[in-house]
């Protein structure tokens, strides 16, 4: 349309078939997908492949298997000390831009409270 959106067309994969919907406008939505298969085991996922932070990691009041430190995983650390995770691929991460920054810029601090231990 000029100067606004009026319609899409839409296709389907399998069968080609093409379809135009009357739309004044459009919200894009790319998926919620974690593409962290690349982590491997090195830390805690789900199932679905969310990376489990913070208090996501303890069962029944104790940390994960294999955490040494004498303190809880700070609310984005991962099941491995130092290891952060923020934004989308958190278990139960609100999948919003804004989390996702708010979220990263907490974790700013919580590497600095990390390496001072270390």
């Amino acid at each position: 349309g000029d100067p606004q959106l009026v319609a899409i067309t839409t296709r389907d994969r399998k069968t080609g078939e093409t379809k135009k919907v009357e739309t004044p406008a459009m919200f894009v939505f790319i998926g919620a997908v974690p593409y962290t298969d690349f982590l491997g085991d090195l830390v805690e996922r789900t199932p679905g492949g969310f990376i489990l932070t913070g208090e996501e990691l303890m069962q029944d009041g104790k940390r994960p298997k294999g955490w040494k430190l004498k303190r809880d995983p700070y609310l984005s650390e991962t099941s491995v000390p130092g290891v952060f995770a923020v934004g989308d691929v958190q278990e139960g991460a609100s999948r919003r831009v804004a989390t996702a920054v708010g979220s990263g810029s907490m974790a700013v601090g919580f590497v600095h409270q990390y390496l001072r231990t270390v």
